[in-house]
């Protein structure tokens, strides 16, 4: 793995090689996914994703994702589709198993960092939304579907990637506020 000893998840890591043909790979449990097109490397590259874990408290904010996509640094000659997808099975906009917790956390607040460094805006702006979202990020996707539960973002090279939300709630008793 690519994470310290001790933080990987294996239901969420996986590794392919993929060649100058491109190829697609998701974690073990599907909730992510990477999809590399036709021309993006000009040669058999081992890639990796190793997630650290769903659902953990990083100062104030709940992280749904932590995952490692590697070789770190490397750089594609086409974007890469990067699919994140979160449950919330009843569709009542919380992310579901935080529920009960002391954070509850609401779809429409979830962002994506880069190396700890903001790509997105919240899940629920329009700017993220279709038919915005396909050039919001520098020109490249990032998209959130709060009906299919994903961001999908398009992404030149692998780092670090974390969906959490910036503001989670504190709530009293752990329950949702009327």
């Amino acid at each position: 793995p690519l994470l310290a000893a001790g933080t990987c998840n294996a239901a969420q890591s996986a590794g392919v090689t993929v060649d100058s043909a491109g190829g697609a790979f998701t974690s073990p449990d599907t909730k992510v996914g990477v999809t590399i097109p036709a021309g993006a490397l000009s040669a058999p590259t081992s890639i990796s994703m190793t997630e650290s874990g769903n659902e953990t408290v990083v100062g104030t904010s709940r992280v749904v994702f932590r995952t490692e996509f590697g070789p770190d640094g490397l750089f594609f000659t086409l974007p890469v589709t990067l699919r994140f997808k979160w449950d919330d099975a009843n569709g009542d906009g919380l992310i579901d198993g935080i529920q009960g917790s002391l954070f509850e956390l609401r779809e429409t607040n979830l962002r994506v960092w880069r190396n700890g460094v903001p790509l997105t805006g919240s899940c629920g702006s329009p700017t993220h939304q279709q038919p915005a979202c396909a050039t919001a990020c520098g020109g490249v996707a990032c998209c959130c579907d709060m009906v299919a539960n994903t961001w999908t973002l398009s992404v030149f090279g692998f780092s670090e990637y974390v969906v959490g939300d910036s503001e989670a709630m504190l709530l009293p008793g752990g329950r949702r506020a009327a």
